[in-house]
């Protein structure tokens, strides 16, 4: 981020630009390299200004029809900004040169995309035997660092580790990013805190480190390195969007809706991002509003079957929350007829509307149905018990869940936070206690998630059953 920012800062990228812009208002032409439009094509889609981006390649395509730059430019923001994995295809079947590198590492890209990533490594892989001798260590980075882009991390590291070692700060980077891709959070922050003091200017790092904090559940340190990425680009998408994040999951939900307006202003097609403030403005009861955004999301993401499950999912609770269940069913319908359904997540989802408007007997069909779909799945049963719970059916649930705590075993991990929760509302204090140990030993994720509010803020899940006993003298004489 902060490379590109800096470049459309030059001065002879902001003349370019001028002399285009103003070419375009007088409807001119303008003559300039195939290497120059493709650098306003990708500030346009760097602001969000796709259809504008298309007009730049489609033009100076006429001037320089076989192109590789021009086309694999357009291939990509096809790729990227659309979805269109067809249509990316097509764009770049008209590179003239196909022995180039860069149509090699966009065809991959666009393989990737496609869901053929072995096939994708088979084809570098070929390429790779005809690179000269002293472009093959910037051809493994450059591979590795397409499949960090993908998030394609264990094949991004097969490639890193080939590379010889060095001290470039390129190379430090693609690792601490491959580090935190493939979970190893350690060696990544201490790569990121390494890079951020050669380089405190740096969105980059800023961002790799909020990110990086983001998922340890550091929030507030999420927060503050999004804001020093902020501080050195006001317009850093990924760091306003990081920091709406963590905002969000602080439960600041009115400070995070404001920071993700701000970045779909900078970023206005990104479908994510509009389901997130549906759901932000579902937090704060303003489910008119969020069925706004879902709506939109749902004719931005009609070229796409992938996005459509969440959305028709998304819209359904919310019609289910004002009380129009039918209107709800019909959207799970659709989803039903979605290619590659699950069958018995969909009947889930009904069960559990049906019984948020308490249609009882006929939420219980539903759930039956499911478990037949599903062969007796332990799985769903659990989910069963959670709908119940959620739907405020504590005793019920309390029930349910002691019921798949025997078929389980032992073995069970999954569960126990939200019988804790039940055994807490139904005051048996001593089963909430025992559950929450459960919890913390068997799915301290679950347990964080589930049970987080009752606890003093900040506490790791570690302490949560020491802090009961220390608080509970019942349980501590039990104990």
């Amino acid at each position: 981020m902060a490379e590109a920012y800096n470049f459309f800062d030059n001065k002879e990228f902001k003349d370019n630009l001028k002399r285009y812009e103003e070419a375009h208002i007088q409807g001119l032409s303008i003559y300039l390299d195939a290497d120059d439009f493709a650098d306003i094509a990708e500030y346009y889609r760097g602001k969000g200004r796709i259809d504008e981006a298309h007009a730049v390649l489609d033009e100076a395509i006429n001037l320089f029809p076989g192109s590789t730059t021009l086309w694999t430019v357009k291939a990509r923001i096809t790729l990227l900004e659309g979805g269109d994995v067809e249509r990316a295809y097509e764009y770049i079947s008209h590179v003239d040169d196909k022995d180039d590198v860069e149509y090699t590492y966009t065809l991959a890209e666009i393989m990737i995309m496609d869901g053929k990533a072995k096939q994708a490594d088979q084809l570098l892989h070929r390429r790779f035997e005809r690179v000269d001798d002293e472009e093959r260590e910037e051809f493994k980075q450059d591979v590795a660092t397409i499949y960090a882009d993908y998030e394609e991390f264990d094949l991004a590291k097969e490639w890193f580790d080939r590379l010889e070692p060095n001290e470039d700060n390129s190379y430090k980077e693609l690792k601490g990013r491959i580090a935190l891709g493939t979970g190893n959070l350690e060696d990544c922050e201490n790569i990121f805190q390494e890079l951020i003091d050669e380089d405190p200017y740096s969105t980059s790092y800023w961002n790799n480190l909020a990110m990086l904090q983001f998922l340890k559940s550091n929030f507030n340190d999420s927060i503050t390195s999004s804001e020093f990425s902020i501080a050195i680009n006001p317009d850093d998408a990924e760091a306003i969007l990081t920091k709406a994040n963590g905002l969000f999951n602080l439960g600041n939900y009115e400070e995070a809706l404001n920071y993700f307006d701000r970045y779909s202003k900078l970023v206005p097609d990104d479908l994510s991002v509009v389901m997130l403030k549906g759901v932000t403005l579902l937090h704060l009861n303003k489910p008119e509003e969020a069925l706004t955004h879902f709506k939109k999301a749902e004719k931005m993401g009609r070229h796409s079957d992938s996005n459509l499950p969440e959305i028709y999912q998304e819209i359904a609770f919310t019609l289910s929350q004002q009380g129009r269940v039918e209107e709800a069913l019909a959207y799970l319908d659709k989803k039903e007829k979605l290619p590659n359904d699950n069958h018995t997540d969909t009947l889930l989802l009904k069960g559990h509307i049906l019984l948020e408007n308490d249609y009882l007997e006929k939420a219980q069909e539903v759930f039956q149905e499911a478990i037949r779909s599903s062969d007796n799945s332990p799985s769903t049963f659990l989910q069963i018990a959670i709908s119940v719970y959620d739907c405020r059916y504590v005793h019920l649930a309390y029930n349910l869940f002691l019921s798949y705590f025997k078929d389980m075993g032992d073995t069970c991990q999954d569960g126990y936070a939200y019988f804790a929760r039940c055994a807490n509302e139904l005051g048996k204090k001593k089963e909430f206690a025992h559950a929450v140990k459960l919890a913390c030993e068997r799915n301290p994720m679950e347990a964080k998630m589930v049970l987080a509010d009752l606890f003093p803020e900040g506490m790791s899940t570690e302490e949560y059953y020491p802090y009961l006993l220390s608080t509970n003298t019942d349980e501590r004489k039990q104990k």
